[in-house]
């Protein structure tokens, strides 16, 4: 299927095109027309094993966004909001590791925002030549620019020249850097300072430019943390690859996504107390919590590490998490909605609720879920609200199950509407 892309010279070493989803497949037509109507301006695509739709940042802009993909371009090259596509909107995102004294639980950071920022602890565990094991402790924070200026961009026409010297001069990788390292003095106190990595970044040779999309170059021996899921933490690596092109030396930072979920009613009682671990702000459910990676097995990890030409360090195992909300998990499904959305029976409520603002959306004892006030669902519901008052004793005119544009629905009547029930 990739022959007919030879003309803007897409590089698919690196693909196992057998993962991909029909998604995916429609979305890798959509670069090739995009990138076609500026050909000549195109100097390499490279598409890394996490390629794919980016379903949780799609659902959030309302329109497709890629990730897993390195864009080379000549600098004439005229970036549109078209340029969405492969342009991701999480700009400038850094992915930095500290070494601390102990495991310390991550403090409540009210003010992170950002879909896909987030600050967490972790266990690394090493064997001596003895056979002797020690565990050290680090804390990692993946965050991205404040900065408002990926929308700014969007809003105009403008040269990939233009657009590159606007986002270096602006400074907008040191801020972050500098922002995560006041943090860890305020929070945490003495570190030592690991690795720190950049993403979703533009980067120059003098002549063209790459956008590095949920990948980033490598020096040879130089440590990066592949994430694996907030639940699963990161896999470190160290590169090998070497290659005078620089473009050439490209790893993925992720192992990629699904567009399947985990679903708390199969989840065992320690992967629950594991889940439980994360604080994931002000929302009942997180799709970014819930969603599937791509591969987790060792033979997998293995076969993926000896293919990007990387030696596997070990293991960052999360004990503690908080991540940003990101407000889409309302958007999906009613049946994903229920199936995301623990049960008091799944989990202590009152652990669930800990830290968070909205302990009293709870009926019964149990864990409402929410939708947009301009869902299908609760339109349903407020068509059928009196039906729905006698028959559930739920008022769904009562300010109190409201918060911003979400309305809290008790579980009864969602899965009276999953299951197409129609009320006579």
């Amino acid at each position: 299927m990739f022959n007919e892309w030879k003309m803007l010279s897409i590089d698919t070493e690196f693909l196992d095109d057998s993962q991909l989803v029909p998604q995916d497949i429609e979305s890798l037509e959509e670069l090739k027309s995009l990138l076609k109507e500026q050909e000549k301006d195109v100097i390499s695509v490279r598409l890394l094993p996490n390629f794919g739709t980016d379903y949780d940042m799609s659902i959030k802009m309302g329109r497709k966004i890629l990730k897993g993909v390195q864009v080379q371009l000549r600098e004439t090259y005229t970036i549109s909001h078209k340029d969405a596509l492969w342009f991701h909107p999480s700009i400038c995102h850094v992915r930095s590791s500290f070494e601390i004294a102990l495991d310390k639980k991550v403090p409540c950071v009210n003010e992170l925002q950002g879909l896909y920022n987030r600050i967490g602890t972790y266990e690394t565990t090493s064997v001596d030549e003895f056979g002797m094991s020690s565990s050290s402790f680090h804390a990692v924070l993946d965050t991205s620019t404040k900065s408002d200026m990926w929308n700014d961009i969007m809003k105009a026409e403008t040269s990939l020249q233009s657009v590159y010297e606007r986002i270096k001069d602006a400074n907008l990788i040191e801020d972050v850097k500098a922002e995560q390292e006041q943090w860890i003095m305020t929070h945490v106190g003495e570190s030592h300072k690991g690795s720190s990595i950049v993403y979703n970044v533009f980067c120059s040779n003098g002549d063209t430019i790459a956008f590095y999309n949920d990948c980033t170059a490598t020096k040879e021996d130089q440590l990066y943390l592949i994430d694996k899921g907030p639940v699963h933490g990161y896999l470190s690596v160290r590169s090998k690859q070497v290659n005078e092109n620089v473009f050439k030396n490209t790893i993925p930072l992720s192992m990629g996504t699904t567009n399947g979920f985990y679903k708390w009613k199969d989840l065992s009682e320690k992967h629950r107390e594991k889940f439980m671990k994360v604080d994931w702000g002000d929302e009942q459910c997180s799709t970014q919590l819930m969603r599937m990676p791509l591969r987790l097995s060792i033979f997998e990890t293995e076969k993926w590490a000896l293919n990007m030409k990387v030696c596997v360090d070990g293991n960052f195992s999360m004990t503690s998490l908080i991540m940003a909300p990101h407000h889409v998990s309302s958007l999906l499904p009613v049946q994903t909605m229920l199936e995301i959305t623990p049960t008091s029976q799944e989990v202590k409520v009152e652990d669930y609720g800990k830290g968070k603002s909205f302990t009293d959306m709870y009926r019964n004892g149990n864990i409402c879920v929410p939708f947009t006030i301009e869902s299908e669902l609760v339109c349903n519901v407020l068509r059928d609200r009196l039906q729905i008052e006698k028959e559930y004793n739920f008022s769904i005119l009562n300010p109190g199950i409201c918060k911003g544009n979400l309305v809290f629905l008790p579980r009864e009547v969602v899965r009276r509407y999953a299951s197409n029930e129609k009320i006579e």
